[in-house]
């Protein structure tokens, strides 16, 4: 693992800094949560992951809060924006990418439309 070291006040944050090849075949999920949910039912999506934490550190706790502020973090945050506008820029360049995308997300819906499994008129709990 390639890591950088950042000193702020007394602590050091460790950011893997490793970039990993892509893996041959999808990958298990490990976790976690996004806010794609539905979309991804509907048309072809993908993720990636960035390290903008200390190495090694358990997510949603204030160790994890607070490497947030490191310099090493705000340069994984302007990396993975570069990413999502280039691969934006790859879609929009290349037809025959984009047309791969859709077909295997053809392929793996098999055709089937999507359904909300909330029912019709479902209200939101809420008081």
């Amino acid at each position: 693992m390639k890591v950088v070291d950042f000193a702020r006040a007394a602590l050091t944050f460790r950011i893997d800094t490793t970039i990993k090849p892509l893996a041959p075949t999808q990958q298990p999920l490990e976790g976690g949560s996004t806010d794609v949910a539905e979309v991804s039912w509907i048309t072809p999506t993908a993720a990636f992951g960035i390290a903008t934490a200390g190495a090694g550190l358990p997510w949603h706790s204030w160790a994890t809060s607070a490497s947030h502020g490191v310099p090493g973090s705000s340069k994984a945050a302007v990396v993975a924006a570069k990413v999502l506008a280039l691969t934006g820029l790859d879609l929009l360049t290349n037809p025959a990418l984009l047309t791969r995308a859709k077909a295997d997300f053809a392929s793996k819906t098999a055709g089937k439309p999507y359904q909300t499994p909330i029912p019709e008129g479902q209200k939101p709990p809420v008081p």
